[in-house]
């Protein structure tokens, strides 16, 4: 069980791009990128006669990676042991696969996280915060004014100006801070290892951003402004209370005129 190709079927020289003699001539590790011939031959040596099933990707003869499913098993063939595997190309069904896991995440209009998959990461940084004593800030984000962009305009304008935000949302986040899309328009910051006045920070660069925002629908230029609810983990909170907190703040700064950053500390008492 060297790992060279003893022989190759037909549909495999199809799929990878090789004659029958190219093919036999050459290693399994030449066309298995990421493989070395120490590790195919150790994954040869276990392979056992009831066979077993992965997925790998292959390398054609002209470059392209294919994801495929292989199956192997050991056989004995004239007295001496080798292993038979058939191999599927899997690509599009992987691709699939990812375009049905990203829509159960994420908010197609903006490409942010959706509410549910926000929520359940609140709750795996709020794990974290704990675990490693560190900070975790939430903004809470609402649109000032955007059932009037709607109702005046359309909601294809309504969808600009949400896409719009998300872009500028994305701009502005660090690789390990998140940003979901949890009701028509607000949304949901997570500031993992932030304090007060990172958040702050953030939250004025948001609002100063957005309100710079000049977004065209059709014969008109539409400008927004924004509000924002702040709020840092507190000993004792949990998911719900860190939520309620910022929700708080939030409406807080809508009522106090719009276009502001207010935050709210631990509950009173």
């Amino acid at each position: 069980m060297h790992g060279r190709f003893l022989e190759a079927s037909d549909s495999l020289c199809r799929m990878l791009g090789y004659r029958q003699d190219e093919l036999r001539r050459m290693y399994l590790w030449q066309v298995m990128p990421g493989s070395t011939p120490q590790s195919i031959r150790q994954r040869l040596a276990i392979t056992g006669e009831d066979g077993e099933t992965f997925e790998s990707v292959n390398r054609t003869k002209h470059g392209r990676l294919l994801e495929v499913e292989i199956h192997t098993r050991r056989l004995i063939l004239d007295s001496r042991p080798v292993v038979w595997s058939s191999t599927h190309d899997i690509s599009q069904r992987k691709a699939l696969q990812r375009i049905l896991e990203q829509q159960a995440t994420i908010d197609t209009l903006t490409g942010l996280f959706n509410r549910p998959t926000l929520l359940a990461r609140l709750e795996m940084q709020l794990q974290l915060a704990r675990m490693q004593h560190a900070p975790l800030s939430v903004l809470l984000l609402d649109l000032d004014h955007f059932k009037q962009v709607n109702d005046r305009y359309g909601h294809h304008a309504g969808d600009l100006v949400l896409a719009a935000l998300g872009d500028t949302l994305e701009e502005v986040l660090r690789e390990s801070d998140v940003a979901g899309r949890v009701g028509g328009e607000e949304f949901c910051l997570l500031l993992p290892g932030q304090g007060l006045h990172e958040a702050l920070d953030l939250a004025e660069r948001i609002i100063d951003d957005i309100s710079e925002l000049r977004i065209q629908s059709g014969h008109h230029i539409l400008a927004i402004t924004s509000s924002i609810g702040v709020a840092c983990l507190q000993a004792g909170d949990d998911c719900r209370t860190l939520l309620a907190r910022t929700s708080r703040a939030l409406h807080a700064a809508k009522a106090a005129g719009r276009h502001r950053i207010v935050v709210l500390g631990a509950d009173p008492p």
